[in-house]
C-alpha cells in the first residue's frame, strides 16, 4: 500500500519483529504496540486492516473493537479477518468433534485461536458503531482438508499446488466455489463506522 502512495503504519507486538522491520526497511512506518492500547490518536486513520487477529485473545475481542472505533476516523473502513465457524465446523462442534476448554480466566496452555461465528463477530461490530458493508467467505479448500480427515491428503495438494496447468487450476477454482460456502476456513468483514 504504501508503494502505491498511501500512507501507512503498520503495528505489531513483537518487539523483536518490529526492530528487525525497521532495520530491514526504515522507509516503512511500523511501531511497536498492543491492539487493545493503541498508541495513535482518536480518528486517525481513514482504514484499518486486522488480519487474523482478534481470533487469538482467550479474553475476547471488545477491547480490540473499542479501539479499532476509537482510531477510525467516522465514515472510514476497517478490514477484519479471522478464522470461521463455517457451517461444517458448527456441526462437528454439535457433536462434540473439539476440544472442550472450561471457563477460567486464564489462558489455557494449547490454546491457539477460536472460530469465531461471522455473524455474531457482527453483531459485536455493529454495537461499537460500525455497518457491515461486505461479508466474503474464504479458503474452502483449506477449511475442508483441515477438518475432513479422509479427503486432507487429496485436498492438501491441491491446496498447495502453485503450478499452471489449466486443468488442476481449474478444479481448485471449483472446488473454492463448492467449499467455500459449508467449509470456509476464514471470513472477510468490510466495516464502516457510521458516527
Amino acid at each position: 500500500l504504501t508503494s502505491l502512495g498511501y500512507d501507512c503504519t503498520g503495528l505489531d507486538y513483537a518487539k523483536e519483529t518490529v526492530e528487525e522491520l525497521n532495520r530491514q526497511r526504515p522507509e516503512l512506518k511500523i511501531v511497536y504496540g498492543d491492539v487493545r492500547a493503541l498508541p495513535f490518536s482518536s480518528d486517525a486513520f481513514i482504514g484499518y486492516w486486522s488480519l487474523g487477529v482478534i481470533e487469538h485473545f482467550w479474553e475476547g475481542y471488545g477491547s480490540i473493537a473499542a479501539e479499532m472505533k476509537r482510531v477510525i476516523k467516522p465514515k472510514g473502513y476497517l478490514f477484519l479477518t479471522f478464522p470461521q465457524l463455517s457451517r461444517l465446523r458448527a456441526l462437528k462442534a454439535k457433536f462434540g468433534m473439539y476440544q472442550v476448554w472450561k471457563e477460567c480466566a486464564t489462558r489455557p496452555e494449547g490454546f491457539y485461536q477460536f472460530g469465531l461465528d461471522a455473524r455474531r463477530v457482527t453483531k459485536v461490530f455493529e454495537k461499537q458503531g460500525f455497518r457491515l458493508s461486505e461479508l466474503r467467505q474464504k479458503d474452502g479448500v483449506k477449511g475442508a482438508k483441515d477438518e475432513i480427515a479422509f479427503l486432507k491428503p487429496l485436498l492438501q495438494r491441491l491446496y498447495d499446488y502453485k503450478g499452471t496447468n489449466i486443468g488442476i487450476r481449474g478444479i481448485r477454482k471449483l472446488s473454492e466455489l463448492l467449499l467455500t460456502p459449508v467449509a470456509g476456513h476464514s471470513v472477510l468483514l468490510v466495516l464502516q463506522k457510521v458516527e
